[in-house]
């Protein structure tokens, strides 16, 4: 029994939760999640709208690494990670669809493409998708990858302008090379 005053100590529970979605179920959870934002938020045409629920071929060869409220269990992020060793069995990965990966082909040592990543509109203050990146993290290190890539789904409700803005921003701060 402790005084009053006392301060007990013991660790505090995490606000957030890592894990993988395994089960079918889970596994919706997280297409609902992603329709929600893709098409509900950022106005995308999805296959399987009907269902809402983003699904396509690629979902079948990922691991989906998912954020949880803890008290709560709401799903709040997710994304998919396709490996190089699952993505011949999706038929490549998904962002050769999208982009020339000769140069990410040629890249010795292992590479893992990351993709359909959202956070929870109500989860966006940055606590989030740090848990998330650091699940990413941790994913990378235990599995030895090398490189990661992935595309990304930029808004452009005012034209290009915000894109070209971070885009410069990029090549300024040398993160980007044209």
């Amino acid at each position: 029994m402790t005084a009053v005053g006392e301060v007990q100590n013991r660790p505090a529970e995490p606000r957030f939760t890592l894990g993988f979605a395994t089960t079918p179920d889970a596994i919706a959870e997280t297409q609902a999640l992603r329709y929600r934002i893709f098409a509900g938020e950022m106005g995308a045409a999805i296959d399987g709208g009907e269902a809402g629920l983003d699904v396509d071929h690629y979902d079948a060869y990922c691991r989906h690494l998912t954020v949880r409220e803890t008290a709560t269990g709401r799903l709040v992020a997710c994304t998919r990670i396709l490996t190089d060793d699952q993505a011949p069995k999706a038929g490549g990965f998904y962002s050769a669809g999208e982009f020339d990966l000769k140069m990410i082909d040629s890249l010795p040592g292992r590479v893992m493409e990351v993709g359909r990543t959202c956070v929870d509109a109500e989860y966006r203050s940055g606590a989030v998708i740090a848990v998330l990146w650091q699940g990413l993290a941790e994913f990378i290190l235990a599995n030895g990858y090398d490189y990661l890539f992935g595309c990304a789904s930029i808004g452009l409700e005012d034209g290009v302008a915000g894109a070209y803005r971070w885009f410069l921003e990029g090549l300024e701060q040398g993160t980007i090379r044209a």
